[in-house]
């Protein structure tokens, strides 16, 4: 499926991915000794978003990852649910359907699926979140499965 932009869908985000999981060449410390490497460390990894590079780089980035929700609900819900990835890149953001599920009368789902996410440009955060629950909907996430299945990073100096 092609992605959509995400202010056609009303989510409700679930988790925020860490940054090691779609940051390509993410500098990481040789030795925790080493306090200027560490120091530069946790610098990327608090960075909201990505720092300007002196020259125009485009970064065009295929990541595919096997995503799974348990979620549990205080009353079955009366629409479908959704969960998606949505990321926010260069050129905004938009989502990727993963799965969606009608409830069925049941208290308790998991969605799951492969999914694949093509940046255009520099990636700034990835969420996952669920769609197809109104504001009064309680719900409780039980668990969250992500694992990176394939990452290609293209670089192009314009």
């Amino acid at each position: 499926m092609s992605s959509l932009p995400s202010h056609l869908i009303k989510m409700r985000v679930l988790s925020e991915l860490p940054k090691h999981y779609y940051a390509g060449n993410m500098p990481s410390p040789r030795s925790l000794r080493e306090e200027k490497a560490r120091h530069s460390f946790l610098k990327f990894l608090r960075q909201s978003k990505p720092e300007a590079p002196s020259q125009v780089i485009q970064t065009k980035q295929t990541l595919r990852f096997n995503v799974a929700a348990w979620l549990e609900f205080a009353e079955a819900p009366e629409k479908p649910v959704s969960l998606w990835l949505l990321c926010e890149d260069a050129k905004g953001s938009h989502a990727e359907l993963i799965d969606e599920q009608a409830s069925s009368d049941a208290s308790a789902m998991m969605l799951s699926g492969d999914v694949t996410v093509s940046s255009r440009g520099a990636i700034s955060s990835i969420k996952i979140c669920c769609a197809g629950l109104d504001d009064r909907s309680r719900f409780r996430v039980s668990d969250i499965h992500v694992k990176v299945i394939e990452q290609e990073q293209q670089r192009k100096a314009g």
